[in-house]
């Protein structure tokens, strides 16, 4: 075994990088410590890897070298690890999400939940308030809002205006923006500190349209325009997809010229109306979205995801990530008053963890379809010992 057996090198574009699976961590090095660090993995000892190193350094300042490098590494076996279901509790929820109606005002052909003006499914108003209060007391202080559109809700801004009046609470409002221009009076009057738009964008002009309708492109930059002037904070949310891929630098370029500081990515899903010809394989993102970044980066826009990771990739070595925080810290409820793990499995029956008129507490704590959520694990995964990312990147939800 070699002296540094518990590390792995990989390298991305001729960059190395190190990895310890297991603690996690990670390092990048220089050209030089690299070479030492290579000698180390192939040495039982410092003598050994010293001679090893074909350096220009004497011995005895080679040995140094790889001594003092070593020792800046941690070796000590990173206790053992059972999956997330042994080392976690229920403490409180952070947010909730409220599939408010399979309403809309259109019907896009890639609609996860087939909303559309026809449809009438709506969560009754005396529950969605039950839900949001018990949520409130479970500690949730992040409340979003989706269907469907939500702002068909009935008095939806009403609606914002008990949500907002915890000063704790912030509102996410995930809409197509069509209807922003009719209740914007009544949400100037809300704190647009605690109160968030994100807007659905597709594409440019025709990949837009192309799903969503004729005229609706011009419609929601008027409307990104609108929420700019009136000081609103606004995301642009891009379901990504065969049609619009190659488009996303360009429209990193758009949401700058509107004022619009982030963007957010959704993964297709092969639901609803999403089907498999307008999926895109993980590796055939992965350049668009690293152009699209630098796009990004160039004009001072973040893209949410490649936030998210960075805050992953960089939190203390030793923090393990494993799936998401669904059935945890989140939970969804559907325009049905059932409760599901996540916003994107409302209305799949096999996950259906109970009606919110039993109590949300209940279904949160003893549901058993959330308890199986809740013990999947990385350590379930066929590539569990042989992904050096995994706790890195922490899976799938």
């Amino acid at each position: 075994m070699g002296l540094l057996s518990d590390w792995q090198r990989r390298t991305w574009q001729g960059c190395p990088i190190y990895l310890h699976p297991e603690r996690p961590d990670w390092l990048v090095p220089g050209p030089e410590a690299d070479q030492l660090l290579q000698a180390l993995q192939g040495a039982s000892s410092l003598d050994e890897a010293a001679r090893r190193f074909p350096g220009r350094r004497s011995l005895t300042a080679t040995r140094l070298a790889m001594e003092r490098l070593h020792s800046q590494l941690d070796h000590a076996a990173p206790p053992a690890y059972h999956g997330r279901g042994a080392e976690l509790q229920l403490t409180s929820l952070k947010e909730c999400w409220f599939h408010l109606t399979n309403r809309c005002n259109l019907a896009c052909r890639h609609c996860l939940f087939a909303a559309s003006p026809a449809a009438q499914e709506t969560m009754p108003p005396a529950l969605l308030r039950q839900a949001i209060s018990e949520a409130t007391e479970l500690g949730c202080t992040l409340f979003y809002f989706t269907g469907g559109e939500p702002l068909l809700y009935p008095q939806f801004p009403a609606l914002l205006r008990e949500v907002l009046a915890k000063p704790s609470s912030q509102a996410v409002v995930l809409t197509n923006g069509l209807l922003l221009a009719e209740q914007l009076a009544a949400f100037t009057q809300l704190d647009r500190a605690r109160l968030h738009f994100q807007l659905s964008l597709d594409g440019l002009a025709e990949s837009h349209e192309a799903l969503r309708g004729p005229g609706t492109f011009d419609r929601l930059l008027a409307s990104l325009d609108l929420l700019r002037l009136n000081n609103f904070h606004a995301t642009i949310s891009v379901a990504v997809n065969r049609a619009n891929l190659g488009e996303l630098p360009a429209m990193v370029k758009l949401a700058a010229e509107h004022g619009v500081g982030n963007l957010h990515l959704l993964w297709h899903f092969l639901r609803g109306k999403g089907n498999q010809g307008q999926f895109v394989p993980p590796a055939a993102i992965l350049p668009v979205l690293l152009a699209a970044h630098a796009e990004a980066a160039a004009r001072g826009i973040t893209i949410d995801n490649i936030e998210s990771l960075k805050g992953q990739l960089f939190s203390s070595p030793g923090t393990r990530y494993d799936g998401s925080n669904a059935g945890w810290e989140s939970l969804a409820i559907g325009p049905d008053g059932m409760v599901y793990p996540s916003p994107a499995l409302v209305g799949i029956d096999a996950l259906n963890c109970g009606a919110v008129s039993d109590g949300l507490e209940k279904s949160w704590r003893q549901s058993p379809v959330l308890a199986a959520v809740r013990r999947a694990s990385l350590t379930d995964s066929a590539d569990y010992e042989a992904n050096p990312f995994k706790f890195l990147i922490g899976g799938g939800p």
